[in-house]
């Protein structure tokens, strides 16, 4: 009877363990053991944890505290200024292996795009890496974050028009008439040629001919793209290629270097991941010709400088 009572015992522990409610945002935060810093910001903001901790669903994404201590004194500032779009409330956002650009709506009423890159085995949020998944809270999941992310300031297209550097770029897009597909496709990646890129490597007879042949320069400007989809820095490594927007749907291969330098094809990638409201852009310093266009180029005794 004794030894009975005693299997009684740990089956009701077990089965109250199973059914043992997640501990609330403080505690989880607290037990981690590594979220101090981020945890004394939540508590620096007046009124945010109590509201936090009422809200019925809320999804948090929060940099280690090695990733705030390796972050620069600009990216803490910012972390405190904008802590509420690291927050989503009324979701709980559990990730998995199907979340590449999905968009959620933040304390910050600003958007915040998740994206998995699933040959590398990396999550993302706003282009840092998760690393981190799934503390699940009372009320919803912690994620921890390598990084401190910076919200998107506009679409695509509307960040181009704010950057002197990607003047010339913006302006063939919209004089082709390609401004509306740049920003009516919400998850876009640009590698947006600088003016150097234009007006410096490449020769100005063959800028000429491109300007005056809008087929060619369309295809030219669509190589920079890729449609449907956001590529972070993050997630280019080694030898990755991708198909582009341009006509024949020809491809860019990503080289990095493993010393932080990023090449696309030839052009070395010079400011990474801009986020956007509708996908990201990278600065590269060179202007990308597709085969056929450089074949055309090439019978006109045409060049593009290297």
């Amino acid at each position: 009877m004794f030894g009975l009572l005693i299997i009684i015992g740990i089956v009701t522990s077990c089965a109250q363990a199973r059914h043992r409610r997640p501990a609330d945002i403080i505690t989880t935060l607290q037990n981690a053991g590594h979220y101090t810093k981020a945890l004394a910001a939540l508590n620096a903001t007046t009124g945010l944890l109590d509201q936090l901790m009422n809200e019925t669903d809320v999804t948090m994404f929060l940099p280690t505290d090695d990733a705030y201590l390796n972050a620069t004194l600009r990216d803490v500032m910012d972390f405190h200024g904008d802590i509420q779009f690291h927050i989503v409330s009324n979701e709980s956002i559990r990730i998995g292996n199907r979340v590449s650009d999905s968009v959620h709506n933040t304390m910050a009423l600003e958007p915040l795009r998740l994206n998995v890159y699933n040959i590398l085995g990396i999550f993302a949020a706003e282009g840092v890496e998760i690393t981190e998944r799934n503390m699940q809270t009372s009320n919803g999941y912690i994620h921890g974050l390598g990084g401190i992310m910076t919200p998107p300031e506009g679409n695509a297209v509307y960040l181009m028009s704010q950057r002197s550097e990607l003047s010339t770029f913006h302006t063939l897009l919209n004089q082709t008439g390609l401004l509306d597909q740049v920003k009516n496709d919400h998850n876009i990646t640009l590698f947006a040629p600088s003016e150097a890129a234009w007006h410096t490597a490449m020769d100005s007879a063959t800028l000429t001919y491109l300007w005056s042949h809008q087929n060619l320069m369309k295809e030219v400007l669509l190589y920079h793209v890729i449609d449907r989809q956001t590529l972070y820095s993050i997630g280019m490594r080694h030898h990755l290629n991708f198909v582009t927007a341009d006509h024949d749907h020809d491809r860019v291969v990503v080289i990095e270097d493993g010393s932080d330098h990023i090449f696309v094809n030839e052009a070395k990638v010079t400011e990474a991941d801009i986020s956007a409201t509708n996908g990201v852009i990278h600065v590269v310093d060179r202007v990308l010709i597709p085969t056929k266009v450089m074949l055309e180029l090439e019978a006109q005794n045409l060049v593009v400088i290297g």
